[in-house]
Order: structure tokens, then C-alpha cells, then sequence
């Protein structure tokens, strides 16, 4: 297959299922995933690369595939950027609802594929992007004008936001953050559209008020790699670990409403789970040196000071006593003192 087959094949199975609207469906098809994909990657959870060059097959298949690509990694083989998944990327695009004209502010660059996709949408020379890392931003600049898409990529750190464009009628954040900066509501205009992944929850997404406060709801669930400023922050665990039994049936955190509910009742805490060996297994991280692996065969190893996971088993009962209540169900108020919670009754 060529690789425009491949794209129309992948967007076919988005929009049968219900991640790509017809609205953004010609600009996925003009400006493809694999122009900004780089020859070497690596899978989600796997440290092997796959080259464009020595294995063209499994480099065609994985860019066309709808999974997250890790196009960067640190010495230690950390991922440090990376494309997200189509279906995310479609999602988010879909909550923003970038109108043609609005000034547009994206906080990680990555690959430059979805500034792309903004462009086309809001129009040229709408839409600043900002990336940390000085060589991503320099692979990102080129994949764009190779792509004949004038978005301004500028090097810097996105927490700040780019006060030369403001205001933004939408800004889009690519990275988690423990809440949307005070920066960024401030460059806000009035009625701004943000939608961002919030550490720990969910996808958030906001209207600004234009005096730097912004209100929504979650709306998806989304693990993005975190911010830089948020990353250099955290306090890996350390010390001597003990295991627990514990009855809680793991699988119950892929469900975002629960994650949203424990992020209400643990705040700053960030809680993950994915399927591996065999089991769905989750992670909890308080950020200051206690954390928790739950390996889905009732076992529980915890680290640190605070017992997290016997918050997490608390929090998923006063859940179950609301009703399972859905990500929507869950209201955010951000300001310049963080973020707030609620549960709407």
C-alpha cells in the first residue's frame, strides 16, 4: 500500500469509529501522519527501534496504526517526545474547534503534525507553537514549511506562553500539567477555547473569561507525557517498598470517571493503568516520593510515607456511592491558585 492508501485506510477506521468528523477529515487527508514521522522510532512501551530505512514494513504499519509514536528518547531511553495517537489527536482537534482566523496557541510542539493541522484550519501565520526542546522545534520548523504550513514554531517554555500573539481565541496543550498555567489563562481572550490534559485526570476543556479564569469539564481521558517544568519537579520514589493484598479490582481506574473522581479526592496525585502481562495493572505517583503498583493479581507494592493506595481504594468507594459518575459529571475551575474540582450533583 502507499502511504496515502495507508492514511485514507486509518482515517476510514477513525471515522467508523466515531473519532474523526467529516469536518476534519480533508485535512488529515492533505497533510498525512508520515510527513512528520522521523525514520527512527520507537512503540509505546518498547525500547527496540523501528527504522524507516532497515524495516520499512513495521515503520509503515506503526505510523498507520492508531497508537502513540515515541520519536525521541533521553540517554536512558525515557521517552521525550513523541506523536500522539491519531484518535487523541482527532479528539482534542474536535474540542477546540479551531474557527478560521482565530489566533491559535499550541504548547508542545513535537513532530509539528498537529500545528499543521491547526494551520489548515485557522488559517496562515494563526498559529504559534511552542516547544521546549531546541531540536525538536528545529525537525518540527522543517517538517512544516516542507508541508507548505506557516505556523510560527518558537523555542521556549510553554508554561509562559508567547505573550507577543496574545490574546488566543484557543489554546491546546500537548503535555500534561498539574493545572493550565496562570500565564496562559492570562493570555486568554474572552470566551477562549483550551483544552488540555490535566496530570493525573483527564482531558480538560475550559472557556476563559478573559480576566484569567477559566470553567469546563473533563471530556476524555488522555496520559500525555509530562510537561518539562512538571517532569524536573517530580520526586522519584526511594527507599524500601512492602506488599498488601488488596481486593479493588485494578481494570476500575481505566475507567475516566474514576479517574477524575480520585483526582478530586488526591490532588497532585497521578494515577495510570495499562494492560501488560497479562493483567491491567495501575501506577500511583504523589510526586513526593511515595508511590504504588498494582499488578492486577491482588498484590500491591507501595513506597514512601503515604499510604496511596488505601487513598485510592477510598476514593473509588465514595465513587461507587455516587453512582460512577462520567468525566462530564466533573466541573473545573482554574485561576491563578491552581485548579478546583466538583462534582456536579
Amino acid at each position: 500500500m502507499t502511504g496515502a492508501e495507508r492514511n485514507r485506510a486509518l482515517l476510514d477506521h477513525l471515522q467508523h469509529a466515531g473519532h474523526l468528523s467529516s469536518l476534519w477529515r480533508p485535512p488529515l487527508e492533505a497533510l498525512p501522519r508520515h510527513r512528520f514521522i522521523p525514520a527512527q522510532v520507537w512503540r509505546h512501551g518498547d525500547r527496540t527501534p523501528v527504522d524507516r530505512e532497515t524495516d520499512p514494513g513495521d515503520w509503515w504499519d506503526l505510523v498507520y496504526s492508531d497508537e502513540p509514536v515515541i520519536t525521541q528518547r533521553a540517554p536512558d531511553g525515557t521517552p521525550t517526545s513523541s506523536n500522539s495517537k491519531p484518535s487523541m489527536v482527532t479528539a482534542m482537534l474536535h474540542h477546540l474547534d479551531p474557527q478560521l482566523g482565530d489566533a491559535v496557541l499550541e504548547i508542545g510542539t513535537g513532530t509539528g503534525w498537529n500545528a499543521a493541522l491547526l494551520t489548515h484550519r485557522a488559517g496562515p501565520d494563526r498559529v504559534t507553537t511552542l516547544e521546549v526542546d531546541p531540536a525538536v522545534a528545529r525537525s518540527a520548523e522543517q517538517a512544516l514549511r516542507q508541508a507548505g504550513q506557516t505556523a510560527r514554531v518558537v523555542c521556549a517554555d510553554g508554561e509562559r506562553g508567547w505573550p507577543d500573539a496574545a490574546p488566543y481565541q484557543r489554546i491546546v496543550l500537548t503535555c500534561s500539567v498539574r493545572a493550565v498555567p496562570a500565564t496562559l489563562l492570562a493570555q486568554s481572550a474572552p470566551g477562549a477555547v483550551i483544552v488540555a490534559p490535566i496530570w493525573g485526570a483527564g482531558l480538560a476543556r475550559l472557556t476563559a473569561n478573559g480576566m484569567g479564569a477559566a470553567q469546563g469539564r473533563f471530556v476524555a481521558g488522555a496520559d500525555f507525557m509530562p510537561s518539562r517544568t512538571l517532569g524536573s519537579a517530580f520526586a522519584r520514589p526511594t527507599g524500601p517498598s512492602w506488599k498488601s493484598p488488596t481486593e479493588l479490582d485494578t481494570r476500575c481506574v481505566a475507567d475516566v470517571g474514576c479517574q477524575v473522581h480520585v483526582h478530586m479526592r488526591m490532588p497532585g496525585v497521578h494515577l495510570s493503568g495499562e494492560q501488560r502481562d497479562g493483567t491491567y495493572q495501575a501506577w500511583l505517583d504523589d510526586g513526593a516520593g511515595s508511590a504504588a503498583h498494582a499488578d492486577g493479581t491482588g498484590a500491591v507494592w507501595e513506597w514512601g510515607e503515604r499510604p496511596l493506595w488505601e487513598e485510592l481504594e477510598k476514593a473509588h468507594a465514595d465513587w461507587e456511592r455516587e453512582g460512577r459518575p462520567g468525566p462530564d459529571r466533573y466541573w473545573v475551575t482554574a485561576d491563578s491558585d491552581g485548579h478546583r474540582v466538583r462534582l456536579a450533583k
